[in-house]
């Protein structure tokens, strides 16, 4: 491969990172499952798509987290954040903030309210960003890799190479796996969380 060549696969992997990076915004499950797949396939760093996906995440949330923070200087806001049941939320967010980041993270929905949330409560934002971004390590960490190693062993069979370009239309049928395996979690996490408020009230 001579330098003209290297310079070319460099800038398409660059790209790559760009798009997978940007893609979580839009579509974070789709995003993931499209970097373990190219990762597998050798088309990017598997190293390089994960932090790619782990910095497009984390800068996300801490998006939301802003667009909260904004939000309060709103007059019509600034009032009900002041009503007593707020305050209470805003109590229990910020005293039980890496419990509430870790729950949310793998419950699909909750993210969007929770994340404006602590930016409207004005938690920490230090404090945010580290729990966003452990989270967000351990979710990428477990999903990327399992699709990574799927996407692996597609590419060591003779179906994979069967498919051609058709393989890439398992990526939103993957993304929909993933989509129901948070679906499960939320379910598993609220009963958790309906068993320890009976605890508490008993």
């Amino acid at each position: 491969m001579d330098f003209f060549e290297m310079a070319d696969a460099a800038s398409h992997s660059w790209l790559i990172l760009l798009i997978l990076f940007f893609g979580t915004f839009v579509l974070e499950d789709v995003a993931i499952v499209s970097g373990a797949l190219l990762a597998s396939s050798d088309k990017v760093l598997p190293e390089l798509a994960f932090i790619a996906l782990l910095l497009g995440i984390v800068s996300g949330d801490v998006g939301l987290y802003l667009l909260g923070k904004l939000s309060a200087r709103f007059s019509f806001i600034k009032k009900r954040i002041n009503l007593k049941h707020v305050q209470a939320i805003r109590h229990w967010i910020s005293r039980h903030l890496f419990l509430t980041i870790f729950l949310v993270r793998f419950a699909p929905g909750l993210r969007l309210p929770c994340y404006l949330a602590c930016g409207l409560f004005s938690v920490s934002l230090k404090m945010f960003i580290v729990a966003v971004s452990v989270a967000g390590f351990v979710w990428v960490a477990l999903a990327f890799s399992g699709f990574h190693w799927f996407g692996l062993q597609l590419s060591n069979s003779s179906f994979w190479g069967v498919l051609g370009a058709w393989k890439w239309a398992l990526v939103p049928l993957l993304a929909v796996l993933l989509y129901v395996c948070q679906r499960f979690l939320n379910g598993r996490i609220g009963n958790y969380l309906e068993i320890r408020d009976d605890w508490k009230q008993r």
